[in-house]
């Protein structure tokens, strides 16, 4: 029984620990209330981005597996899948030879056309995507596009739209 005594002593050293912590940010007011105003915000963050996915899936816009193969896509810009963005890096992010995607390195197959990775990584700008869009069925580059309910628009047929 003397193994309790030393688990309740552990237990009770670290709420010790974090109280003296939650006191120490409390005497730094600036810091504590920055902490505050984060926690707030990412909550919001994180309420704006449940909403958004229910409302893109509830209209059909694009389905979960669409969105979490985007997200992978996105992840992978910044040639590190680890879940986060970090757009600072975008450009210099590997891509595949074989289908010109950003890839992680560390995988032995792209995620997007199952190329064998291992010195295929090349770090270089692609030309501009080019889609067609659903207004004028003209040739635009992707990124001069706008996502709608029926398909891509250049950013002239957005512009009419509005």
């Amino acid at each position: 029984m003397s193994y309790l005594k030393h688990l309740f002593d552990n237990d009770h050293k670290q709420r010790n620990d974090i109280d003296m912590m939650r006191a120490d940010l409390e005497s730094m007011p600036d810091v504590w209330n920055t902490i505050q105003r984060m926690n707030t915000r990412l909550g919001r963050l994180e309420l704006l981005c449940e909403t958004l996915m229910e409302v893109i899936v509830v209209k059909n816009l694009a389905s979960e597996a669409e969105i979490s193969v985007l997200m992978q896509q996105i992840d992978l810009e910044d040639g590190v899948e680890d879940g986060a963005h970090h757009a600072e890096v975008r450009g210099a992010a590997p891509r595949c030879r074989q289908c010109d995607k950003f890839i992680n390195p560390a995988r032995s197959n792209c995620v997007y056309c199952d190329a064998p990775i291992k010195g295929a990584a090349i770090k270089r700008r692609p030309p501009p995507k080019l889609v067609h869009c659903v207004g004028c069925a003209q040739s635009v580059p992707e990124s001069s596009t706008y996502f709608t309910a029926n398909g891509l628009r250049c950013e002239s047929c957005f512009a009419a739209m509005q």
